[in-house]
């Protein structure tokens, strides 16, 4: 799974169908920042680690859904 240059919703959305999980966005401040990656033998929590260091956000799992906070 790669991205060039997406916008935080288009990431979570793409990441979403790529690990099959669901999110809820809870913030709009990550709307502004583009975000560029490839992920291919990573799983969801190594993926968001790694986008954690563009962007301090944190998130919950819970079953199959993220919250993002």
């Amino acid at each position: 799974m790669g991205f060039r240059s997406k916008n935080y919703e288009e990431v979570a959305r793409k990441t979403e169908s790529y690990f099959r999980n669901h999110y809820i966005l809870l913030i709009d401040k990550f709307q502004s920042l583009k975000f560029t990656g490839i992920f291919e033998k990573e799983t969801i929590d190594q993926a968001l680690s790694a986008m954690q260091l563009t962007a301090s956000f944190s998130y919950k799992k819970d079953k199959d859904n993220i919250v993002n906070y």
